[in-house]
């Protein structure tokens, strides 16, 4: 990648801009690539975004959240999935009972909704397909054995494409997959467990996703025998897994996914944690990083604290890439995770700008390597 406009981030707020033709960004280069909604959306036109999550939503198959949603918004296809989601959790926690049937309804129905919002989101995510010959696809398949790809996506697309490189090492001690990496980390200090972690540091070079997965689940069982309604499994081939069973005790799973709202609840997915442990590490360690189709929303504001004591704080930290494509939200809410003195004083971080076409077409600033993209047909080896 090439830019045409290289901005600074000062001690203070302020922002000058500075052209430079002649750096460069380099995915291989650099330590951790954040992956947000943009991002799937460039690789798969068909990938959701926030405002059109319920593109081709049914409400005779998802009866109870189709319910909930056309009776908050105009119609279900046009909610807003965070706005939604958000308006569901207030209800349920208001001193409203006893006022209306519908926010009553809201309250016993709950766990329904919460369950048929998990099926579409299986059923929305399991049709996204990538191509070797994407540019979004292969931008991120140049990441190297030390890029830390960390993700708020549910989907199963960034997984599929690192793990479709070519020549890399599957499962053991010393893997380079970052989904393998991933897995381990996941499977880390867990009771049912025979494997142990990666080499030191496990979170470097590996996939973090932060909201969970389509392709984790966990044991429904509170009597499990071997522990595992208390683990989150991932899938070691990447794969959607609609229905799955326990492997102890053969007991119906679920979906280990966190809602995307304001009030999300981590406590039911307790290893999601070692996620958040091994980014915010990446992040603390970084010296550069790369932001691709994130929109920093209102509703994570736990990512962007995280972000404040990273990158906000770090002293390593020498550069950071913005790709999207409408830059000046995702600069602007990026530009208050840094205090208005930073502690490096005179140092400046600076942040580059790539903008993306509205298509999600290939970007004119792309440059794709020479050197042709190895995957596999099929995703994981």
């Amino acid at each position: 990648m090439y830019n045409t406009t290289a901005v600074y981030l000062n001690a203070g707020p302020r922002m000058v801009a500075k052209n430079d033709d002649r750096k460069v960004w380099s995915v291989e280069t650099t330590d951790v690539v954040f992956l947000g909604a943009g991002f799937s959306r460039a690789v798969d036109e068909n990938a959701p975004l926030m405002p059109d999550f319920f593109r081709g939503f049914s409400e005779s198959q998802f009866p109870a959240l189709g319910r909930f949603l056309s009776n908050c918004f105009e119609s279900a296809e046009s909610a807003n999935v965070e706005e939604a989601l958000s308006t569901l959790d207030q209800l349920v926690a208001s001193p409203l009972k006893g006022l209306h049937p519908f926010i009553d309804e809201c309250r016993s129905k709950y766990p329904d909704v919460r369950r048929e919002f998990d099926s579409f989101v299986i059923h929305r995510l399991g049709g996204l397909k990538w191509h070797s010959s994407n540019w979004a696809t292969r931008l991120l398949s140049q990441a190297s054995a030390s890029t830390t790809v960390v993700t708020t996506n549910y989907d199963n697309l960034a997984e599929r494409i690192l793990s479709a490189r070519r020549n890399l090492r599957h499962c053991g001690p010393d893997t380079d997959c970052p989904h393998c990496k991933l897995c381990a980390i996941m499977k880390s200090n867990c009771g049912c467990s025979e494997s142990s972690a990666v080499g030191e540091p496990p979170w470097r070079g590996s996939l973090l996703k932060l909201h969970g997965s389509v392709a984790w689940r966990m044991c429904k069982n509170p009597e499990c025998f071997s522990g595992r309604r208390k683990c989150i499994v991932p899938d070691s081939h990447c794969r959607i897994v609609p229905e799955g069973k326990c492997e102890c005790c053969g007991e119906p799973s679920r979906l280990a996914i966190v809602a995307p709202s304001m009030m999300k609840n981590f406590d039911e997915f307790v290893e999601l944690r070692r996620m958040w442990v091994a980014a915010f590490t990446a992040l603390k360690e970084a010296e550069s990083v790369i932001f691709f189709g994130y929109s920093f929303p209102p509703s994570d504001a736990a990512i962007a604290q995280m972000l404040r004591n990273t990158l906000g704080e770090s002293k390593k930290l020498q550069r950071i890439a913005v790709i999207d494509t409408n830059l000046a939200g995702p600069v602007a809410r990026l530009r208050k995770c840094f205090p208005e003195k930073h502690h490096v004083d005179g140092r400046q971080i600076a942040l580059t700008h790539f903008e993306v076409p509205v298509d999600r077409s290939c970007p004119k600033w792309y440059r794709s390597s020479d050197e042709p993209v190895e995957m596999a047909a099929n995703g994981h080896s």
